[in-house]
């Protein structure tokens, strides 16, 4: 009974531990934990990650990032240098950009997210042919002469366009 007493924080602490790297409740998880023991910890083993943690995730405040489009010329310059590459890019570029909110390193975040973008295409245009990555990481033609075509790599698209 006594070991039982003394290890009850030390499987709250570890419940804690563990939901909070699962995005579950720190104080309902630590508590559950502390009373059930390793019953706790297992069940919240099972129970994993929180799915809704994309959900929670913030997206740029875009009508900030519109109104910064419209008043500060710097940023619409930079925005349409990477809107050329992919609108994608365009959000990256509100991201990283509203995060810091400090014009001195706006030509450093266009260069990283041009960098991104292009080891890293969402969507895009190779000559006269547009696609897009899956969530699966394969790349498909959404536009051009071979629509639908998918390719495992984004250098296999490049190599199969290269040669159309």
């Amino acid at each position: 009974m006594l070991i039982a007493i003394l290890l009850a924080p030390v499987f709250g602490m570890i419940g804690a531990a563990m939901a909070r790297s699962r995005n579950r409740n720190v104080m309902a998880w630590g508590i559950a934990c502390c009373i059930t023991g390793i019953f706790g910890i297992i069940v919240l083993f099972l129970v994993g990650t929180d799915p809704s943690l994309a959900a929670r995730t913030p997206a740029p405040d875009m009508r900030r990032w519109n109104t910064l489009l419209e008043v500060d010329a710097d940023v619409a310059v930079a925005a349409a240098k990477v809107a050329a590459i992919s609108p994608a890019a365009v959000d990256l570029l509100a991201e990283k950009y509203l995060a810091l909110n400090d014009k001195t390193y706006l030509d450093s975040i266009v260069e990283k997210v041009i960098e991104h973008t292009k080891a890293n295409p969402i969507e895009g245009k190779l000559g006269d042919t547009y696609f897009r990555r899956t969530e699966q990481g394969s790349y498909i033609i959404t536009r051009g002469k071979k629509v639908g075509r998918t390719f495992p790599t984004y250098e296999a698209l490049r190599a199969e366009v290269a040669t159309a």
